[in-house]
């Protein structure tokens, strides 16, 4: 299948296509995200396939998906791998993949970002933000701060300012988004 299938259609949600989509529409979506900023080139074939472990927990019915499995192959030939597990024993989390012919680069679990030039080992790159997270942030807020804390800042910059930072997610980005994932549905 090709992207030029959805690639000037409206993206449709999971439930609109009549599938439940917990981790690849929400955690996917960030990590496709991934992809294309650490790359900087557009996926030109996808294949995706998810599933669903934990069908009944607490006398709830699941037919969500707890695991997904994207691969495929961007527009300059470089591939990637990206899957997640959750909800299994000796579950892994998840892991985001590019292989190209110059390296390779891995984010595991969003915390440890890992290059690789050709033919060396792959080092984990410490990551600065220049941010400190407040001490009266419960945990949940902290996890999200160093990812939220520079967006808005990049949002305040273009509206006082009128300057967009290359690194500024646009509607467009998260439209391109939903194509991927509806592309790899589609496969």
């Amino acid at each position: 299948m090709g992207f030029s299938i959805v690639e000037n259609s409206y993206p449709r949600s999971g439930r609109a296509l009549g599938i439940p989509l917990v981790l690849l529409g929400a955690i996917g979506a960030h990590m496709i995200d991934a992809l294309l900023w650490l790359s900087n080139h557009e996926v030109s074939f996808i294949q995706g396939f998810t599933h669903t472990h934990v069908k009944q927990a607490a006398e709830e019915k699941r037919d969500a998906d707890d695991a997904f499995f994207l691969h495929g192959k961007m527009d300059n030939d470089m591939t990637f791998s990206l899957q997640v597990f959750t909800g299994v024993n000796h579950a892994e989390g998840s892991k985001l993949s590019i292989y190209g012919s110059e390296g390779t680069a891995t984010l595991v679990n969003d915390r440890h970002l890992h290059l690789g030039m050709s033919n060396q080992d792959l080092e984990e790159i410490p990551v600065s933000t220049g941010y400190t997270v407040p001490n009266d942030l419960n945990e949940e807020a902290k996890g999200y701060f160093y990812a939220l804390y520079p967006f808005l800042d990049n949002v305040v910059d273009y509206i006082k300012k009128n300057y967009l930072d290359s690194d500024l997610p646009l509607f467009s980005d998260g439209h391109k988004n939903q194509m991927v994932i509806e592309l790899a549905l589609n496969s």
